[in-house]
């Protein structure tokens, strides 16, 4: 509907005047809903990933009795036309191509120490495979607006989930670490999602920016020490309190250094966990430096972003 193409303009941040000022792009998001071939609703309930006339798939699912492509509801299915077959949508499918235009950025980290490997589904398509434990996935450019994912024992499926289908809303730009923390074993298993929203502002001429994270899996609070200094203290892990503006920790505090050699250490209790000697932080790039694990067995996991 009119109201459907407005609204997801507005989700990526364009105005209907701007969006036909670009030709290329109308024609892209048009021919996405395109299918060359004539597939009723029958044809859909297995799942497949269907090529578009645009050139790029989209991937149907069938869940709880309701079918989706690219997660949005196919409402009414089988309407036949002259041409085909028609399904109503609930909302405007955006091809891959639209990311260069209007990107979001997601990776997902593996920080649960007794889950094994797993897949990551994005709007329920396979997108990574085999991430092992203490794995931070390479950032994922997707276009801005709703996105699915949903992580699963490597080699099952999306329907074998056991972190979502979560429901993100991805601002144009942004960029958002979705980490698997928790245990999957324990006897009230605590296995879920922490999103952390990164930073991706400009980052001030000769400093590098470093994001410290706990996610130690039944440990207490750490304190970040760099050159014998402590620079972050009473770090918890996600969800141990309550902030100020009434929602959980996520577990992570973002600040800036200047670029050069460190020595950085997590501590808890007074004694260290583990040690980065001679850790380089260049300037223009964003550091993921995290503890993960168990109390009993701690290691540290490190990951850069150049600006």
């Amino acid at each position: 509907t009119n109201d459907a193409f407005t609204a997801a303009l507005e989700g990526l941040g364009m105005s209907p005047v701007d969006a036909m000022a670009d030709p290329d792009l109308l024609t892209g998001i048009l021919s996405y809903h395109i299918i060359p071939e004539r597939l009723q609703y029958i044809n859909l309930t297995s799942g497949p990933s269907v090529e578009t006339l645009e050139g790029s798939p989209v991937q149907f699912h069938l869940a709880g009795g309701v079918l989706t492509v690219n997660n949005v509801a196919v409402s009414d299915p089988d309407l036949l036309a002259s041409n085909g077959v028609i399904h109503a949508i609930d909302g405007v499918l955006l091809p891959p191509s639209a990311a260069a235009i209007v990107p979001a950025h997601v990776r997902v980290a593996h920080l649960s120490p007794d889950s094994g490997n797993v897949d990551v589904y994005v709007n329920n398509a396979l997108t990574l495979v085999d991430l092992p434990f203490s794995a931070v996935s390479e950032w994922l450019t997707l276009p801005a607006g709703a996105t699915s994912i949903a992580i699963a024992p490597a080699g099952t499926s999306v329907d074998d989930a056991v972190i979502g289908p979560l429901d993100l809303t991805l601002a144009i730009n942004s960029w958002v670490t979705v980490a698997a923390v928790g245990s999957s074993t324990a006897e009230t298993p605590t296995l879920t999602a922490q999103i952390v929203p990164e930073d991706s502002s400009e980052i001030a001429e000769g400093n590098a920016r470093v994001t410290f994270m706990n996610a130690i899996e039944g440990g207490s609070a750490v304190n970040v020490v760099a050159n014998g200094r402590v620079i972050v203290s009473n770090l918890q892990f996600p969800g141990s309190y309550i902030g100020s503006d009434g929602n959980p920790n996520d577990g992570a505090f973002t600040l800036e250094l200047p670029a050069g050699g460190y020595d950085i250490s997590f501590t808890a209790g007074g004694a260290t966990l583990f040690d980065l000697p001679g850790t380089t932080l260049d300037a223009g790039t964003s550091y993921l430096i995290l503890a993960t694990g168990t109390a009993d067995s701690t290691l540290p996991v490190v990951s850069a972003t150049s600006q």
